[in-house]
């Protein structure tokens, strides 16, 4: 038999496949949460799942990621820097420091640059102490020669290392050429700890087999190359996505719907083949120009936020947490705490969300950090706390804890209420705690006047409407209309009345002629409800929850 070893690691689970590439079929399959602070843990979880032994000798082991996207979606601040030479560029990078230099003195003929005194004194208070490596980026037709020149200058100047954006970014624009660089050289060390934790687990297990990575574009590559070259993994999920899809269906038209813990995927798949578009790709903050799969990302998925707006309006996502459940389940306290602890009468969050719960994520020294800061997270060793436990232990305004800093720079992670509480507590899914997922949803449910179990429906509902208007939006999208429906009162008064049923006076229809394939684990409590909106066929494949470590397994070589 040709067996593939076909390994996933997304931002919430890592999945992995014994692929049969002959007959075309999954024999074993695993699922266990990314551990992001130890990638190993999680992939070992898995292969402790399968019965490896029983399966013969592997041919080939392929992977699949989103660690580059999520990297660029987390922006954490970095330790680099940047020095552009001869530009200005208002864009966001993903630096920790920056200076334009306007005024400098370059000799083509010498390959000589140098500049005044208090130009090169900035520098070194500016990128000493916290950028240990610098890019240096030029504009013109010689960047690449002033590059070189500048690279000399600092090496003089500054202990750090110095890198050139045209060493490592063939990009004729400047602004490509240094977000590509600034990306390349933050994701390197992700990219190669993660290959090298699955290489060392694989030969622990005596399995010598081939890795391969994929591509955004569905071909293969080595670990060495995805290492050299990151970016062409950024969209490494979506392509496995897509490539799993046609393992499991003989659909030759479809839409392909992956639901994951971030984000919802939409892909238009036409005799079982999809464009790909190398145009600038909205990740986060930043807009790649990568050759990806042409699809529409929207920002809902199993492990969004949900909230209440100052208006006291339902809002889900852009945000992922970890869902109450999950945390709840291995914290027990921290019902109470919720319970007990509540948001004051008249007091609006401006950052946080009444259901918030935090957790110690990075165990690392902390020394740096603001005194307030360290003992935050001196509170969270123990345990995990509510945020109005922590607030009412310090004696501040939940707001001043100013806890969103300590999320953002990854010492502390952030639990709160997600779609997935919403099905613990109803009680259609059942993985983890349900209590606490029943508290959050009461807290909500009493500020908009509701019983719980009328607030777990409204909200369910208001998800099931949102998924079906990205839908409609990305075939809008397909069809390469550039118009957002959002832009438009009188097609969102249309929108509104079909989704919300509100049609005593006018009716409006909207249906997919195509099938809805739906992929990911969260895909079978939520997309059933989006197709029968939508008068689609769906069609939900039995392996769809680890489509992605099929599509790794299936990848192409080239």
């Amino acid at each position: 038999m040709s067996l593939i070893l076909g390994i996933d690691t997304g931002g919430t689970f890592t999945d992995m496949v014994i692929w049969d590439s002959a007959k075309k079929r999954v024999l074993q399959k695993a699922k266990a949460f990314t551990t992001a602070d130890d990638l190993s843990m999680g992939i070992q979880e898995c292969m402790d799942s399968l019965d490896l032994a029983a399966c013969g000798e592997l041919s080939a082991v392929h992977l699949s990621t989103t660690l580059m996207v999520n990297a660029v979606l987390e922006d954490r601040p970095s330790g680099i820097g940047i020095l552009l030479i001869g530009a200005h560029l208002s864009k966001k990078l993903p630096v920790a420091a920056k200076h334009e230099l306007t005024r400098y003195r370059y000799h083509a003929g010498q390959g000589r640059f140098s500049v005044d005194h208090a130009a090169s004194q900035h520098m070194i208070q500016l990128f000493h102490e916290t950028c240990p490596k610098v890019l240096v980026c030029a504009c013109g037709a010689n960047h690449r020669e002033l590059e070189q020149a500048a690279a000399v200058y600092l090496k003089g100047l500054l202990q750090s290392e110095i890198i050139c954006c045209s060493d490592i970014a063939a990009s004729p624009g400047l602004y490509q050429r240094a977000l590509k660089a600034a990306a390349t050289i933050e994701a390197r060390p992700i990219i190669a700890k993660w290959t090298a934790s699955i290489t060392h687990l694989l030969r622990r297990h005596g399995l010598k087999a081939p890795i391969r990575i994929l591509t955004n574009t569905g071909s293969l590559i080595s670990p060495d190359q995805a290492i050299d070259d990151p970016l062409s993994t950024i969209m490494s999920g979506p392509a496995a996505s897509f490539m799993g899809s046609r393992c499991l269906t003989k659909e030759k038209d479809y839409l392909l719907l992956d639901m994951g813990g971030t984000s919802l995927d939409v892909t238009k798949v036409m005799d079982r083949n999809t464009r790909f578009c190398e145009a600038d790709t909205p990740v986060g903050n930043y807009a790649f120009c990568v050759k990806t799969l042409d699809l529409q990302c929207f920002g809902t998925g199993g492990d969004s936020l949900i909230k209440l707006n100052s208006m006291g309006e339902i809002v889900v996502g852009p945000e992922k947490v970890m869902p109450l459940c999950v945390l709840g389940d291995k914290y027990p306290n921290l019902a109470g705490e919720l319970d007990t602890y509540r948001l004051p009468e008249d007091y609006d969050l401006c950052t946080a969300a009444e259901t918030d719960c935090f957790f110690l994520k990075r165990n690392s020294s902390n020394a740096m950090l603001p005194k307030d800061e360290r003992k935050i997270i001196e509170s969270l060793r123990e345990s995990a706390h509510s945020l109005f436990f922590l607030a009412n232990h310090f004696g501040v305004d939940a707001d001043c804890l100013h806890l969103d800093r300590l999320v953002e720079t990854g010492y502390v992670g952030r639990a709160s209420l997600t779609p997935t509480d919403l099905l613990h507590a109803e009680g259609s899914f059942k993985r983890w705690n349900p209590v606490i997922s029943r508290v959050g949803i009461s807290l909500l449910a009493a500020r908009k006047g509701r019983e719980p179990d009328a607030f777990i429906q409204e909200v369910k509902g208001f998800i099931t409407n949102q998924l079906a208007f990205f839908c409609m939006q990305s075939i809008a999208g397909f069809e390469e209309e550039s118009f957002r429906f959002s832009d438009s009162p009188a097609t969102m008064y249309l929108i509104e009345k079909y989704l919300c049923d509100r049609q005593e006076s006018i009716t409006s229809d909207f249906s997919i002629q195509k099938p809805i394939l739906g992929l990911g684990a969260p895909a079978k409590a939520w997309l059933p409800q989006v197709a029968e909106k939508l008068h689609a066929h769906l069609l939900l494949p039995e392996d769809g929850d680890v489509a992605c470590a099929i599509g790794a397994a299936a990848g192409r070589e080239e």
